[in-house]
């Protein structure tokens, strides 16, 4: 009689462990996500096939500790509205998608430059980070996609930016202080632009931050000078720390067009 209720109680316990271990299962699958779908996060994919993820409000502290000057002297930003942020920066596919539908030349190619975002000065594949294209260009992309789809896209404020880089960060970069570490999570110093999403994304789960191109903001670099910012260092300008941090900053006239220089895109939730 014992060993008959040892055996009914192992095949209740053999019964109710079967969905506790698909339950589990089910748990572990959610809390291990794609890569490319950063756990607790919303993550929308548009008619381009682009991947944008909805950044949190919430506050930071914008700027390097080490400078004493505004703007880049540290000082507290609050982000008071969430709002979309590509997950990558702006594929030469999407670009291409635009420039076929609207039948829009860059700047570049007005110009009559022999590099242009069609025939950079490297070899480029359609995953790759669009480049020759200049402020301008990318105000272009942002109306068109905003008409394409009735939803408003437009670059982010420096401020969002940066927020969305540090992704609750206070080091130098998202990967730590060491510049040999983000070698080893960005695309720094490696002599080309690389395909979007191949380092390692920040907690946000945003690529490419740091380096590959360098992104058009919205803002002017400081009052008076029209000349607009760009942040996050790219493959080739970004030789040395100071260059692509989180806090770091620089700016280019909006017509400029380099081939270390693209964009990433920003939409109102």
């Amino acid at each position: 009689m014992l060993l008959s209720s040892f055996r009914n109680c192992c095949v209740a316990c053999l019964v109710l462990a079967i969905p506790l271990a698909v339950l589990g299962l089910l748990v572990l699958g959610k809390d291990n996500p794609r890569s490319d779908d950063p756990p607790s996060k919303e993550v929308v994919t548009n008619s381009l096939q682009m991947k944008l993820v909805l950044i949190p409000a919430g506050k930071f502290m914008m700027g390097l500790p080490e400078a004493e000057k505004a703007p880049l002297k540290q000082h507290e930003v609050e982000i008071k509205e969430p709002f979309f942020l590509g997950m990558h920066e702006v594929r030469v596919q999407g670009f291409r998608a635009f420039v076929e539908d609207d039948g829009y030349k860059t700047e570049a190619e007005k110009a009559g430059d022999q590099n242009t975002w069609k025939n950079p000065a490297i070899t480029q594949a359609e995953d790759h980070p669009v480049i020759l294209v200049s402020w301008n260009d990318a105000q272009a992309f942002c109306a068109w996609l905003s008409k394409k789809e009735g939803k408003k896209y437009r670059l982010s404020t420096e401020a969002e930016w940066e927020y969305a880089c540090r992704a609750g960060t206070t080091t130098r970069f998202y990967s730590g202080d060491d510049f040999e570490g983000l070698r080893e999570v960005a695309n720094v110093g490696y002599y080309t632009t690389t395909p979007v999403g191949q380092f390692k994304a920040n907690a946000f789960g945003l690529f490419d931050m740091h380096g590959n191109v360098y992104e058009w903001c919205q803002d002017v670099f400081e009052q008076g000078n029209p000349y607009r910012v760009i942040r996050g260092g790219s493959w080739e300008w970004c030789d040395n720390r100071e260059n692509c941090g989180s806090g770091a900053r620089t700016c280019r006239e909006p017509s400029q067009h380099h081939h270390y220089v693209g964009f990433r895109v920003a939409r109102d939730p």
